[in-house]
């Protein structure tokens, strides 16, 4: 359940090991300014961040008073695996054609707010992002067997 907390009541977790650049605090910043605080920040139960540090600073940035959370009941361990985990399995390459193809059609100042940067559409190879970008065959798939074919995530046999 997401619940709207004072951001005053958050803490950080002090040995968070995701880096963010003070650039990236701001596009984040930007990011919420115009769309919205849409994704919350997951805390435990003494509202110490599991994920959502960026977030959080963005949020100060804005200086906002309150902000989306959610609480996960997670031992120790099982919050600290899931902090690494969701940093790290969020890490992917990408589609270049079609992160070029709608960056695009979008309007310069909805560009803007994306992260890319125009150097990022000049200096595009295809040949670079070939081998990153080949599809993956049923034999990598292993257990899970099931890919959309629309946005590739990947389902479990038993879902």
């Amino acid at each position: 359940m997401i619940n709207i907390t004072p951001l005053e009541n958050i803490k950080p977790y002090k040995k968070n090991a995701k880096l963010h650049s003070v650039k990236q605090i701001k596009q984040v910043a930007e990011s919420i300014d115009e769309f919205g605080f849409n994704q919350p920040i997951v805390v435990d139960k003494d509202n110490v961040i599991v994920v959502g540090h960026g977030r959080y600073e963005a949020a100060k940035l804005l200086e906002l008073e309150e902000v989306p959370v959610e609480v996960v009941d997670l031992s120790k361990d099982e919050a600290n695996a899931y902090r690494l985990a969701d940093n790290k399995l969020n890490e992917s390459d990408w589609d270049m054609e079609l992160a070029i193809e709608e960056l695009e059609e979008l309007p310069k100042d909805l560009f803007e707010l994306t992260g890319f940067e125009t150097k990022d559409l000049e200096n595009y190879d295809e040949d670079s992002f070939s081998e990153k970008n080949k599809e993956i065959d049923e034999e990598e798939l292993g257990e899970f067997k099931h890919k959309c074919p629309k946005c590739g995530f990947i389902f479990n046999e038993d879902v």
